[in-house]
């Protein structure tokens, strides 16, 4: 790797990300986040890494599925029609994954006549894939739960600080009036009570 891709590039959970496009998002999640001390400061970071690996594990996924069922398609063309070529097997295959209504209908009348519809296409695919699904899902689990705890402990740190702020109020009103009058905090029940 050359000096000025190392500079441009480099790696967040094994797979190579721009640096223009991590400082971006970087900065819009410290702009959500606001952090307000060092502690929040370490959150963002991490928050910007799992967020930019998750969407790329369910590109992955759905990548992974459309493959799958252009297999399982091109697999049924070549079983029901076998003297057909297999340039235009290939050719409608890929047509049919592009969408294209007449491939699309042409798909539905072959698969109609080997008693099949696309959502058979679509479970064969299904079924071939749920080995790598669930090391992708397996993948993605830990960074949502890493997310979520994340923006669980800055909430709790804010609210602790907001609770100790109103201690502090609290103890500087009670200073000054001798009483916790005026506050809205209640008095913890005593030993004598």
């Amino acid at each position: 790797m050359t000096r000025r891709a190392r500079e441009t590039n480099f790696e967040i959970s094994g797979a190579p990300l721009r640096r223009d496009e991590f400082d971006r998002n970087h900065r819009q999640v410290k702009a959500a986040i606001r952090p307000r001390d060092r502690v929040e400061d370490m959150y963002p970071e991490d928050l910007t890494d799992g967020g930019l690996q998750m969407p790329r594990l369910r590109r992955a996924a759905s990548h992974l599925l459309a493959t799958r069922q252009r297999e399982a398609l091109y697999a049924q063309r070549v079983q029901h029609q076998p003297a057909m070529c297999d340039a235009d097997h290939v050719t409608l295959v890929e047509r049919w994954s592009r969408g294209e209504p007449d491939a699309k209908a042409e798909v539905a009348v072959i698969l109609q006549q080997a008693g099949l519809t696309e959502f058979d296409i679509e479970s064969e695919a299904l079924l071939n894939s749920l080995p790598t699904l669930v090391q992708l899902e397996q993948l993605q689990a830990p960074k949502a739960a890493r997310r979520d705890k994340a923006l669980l402990a800055i909430a709790l740190h804010r609210r602790m600080q907001a609770q100790d702020q109103v201690l502090r109020l609290a103890r500087d009103n009670n200073c000054n009036t001798g009483t916790l009058e005026g506050s809205s905090l209640e008095q913890p029940p005593s030993d004598d009570q």
